[in-house]
């Protein structure tokens, strides 16, 4: 399930990060503006994350610790 901790500022900086995308190309994975997202990492902010924002971006950072993203194997 989705997690109930929001991920501080610190952790969607450093999952962002891992992940290689650029605050456009994140933003917009998230269906959220940059600005939303740089406000979002910004230490001096109450603004957070969806739960479901969260999620994806554990998911895209390969550090969620239920699921993981794995490519299909298709038969040809």
């Amino acid at each position: 399930m989705i997690e109930n901790k929001p991920l501080t500022p610190f952790e969607i900086s450093r999952l962002q990060l891992k992940t290689g995308l650029s605050n456009a190309d994140l933003a917009s994975f998230l269906h959220i503006s940059t600005k939303r997202l740089l406000n979002a990492k910004s230490q001096n902010t109450k603004t957070s994350l969806t739960p479901l924002q969260d999620f994806m971006l554990l998911l895209l950072a390969d550090e969620h610790p239920d699921y993981a993203i794995v490519q299909k194997i298709r038969n040809k």
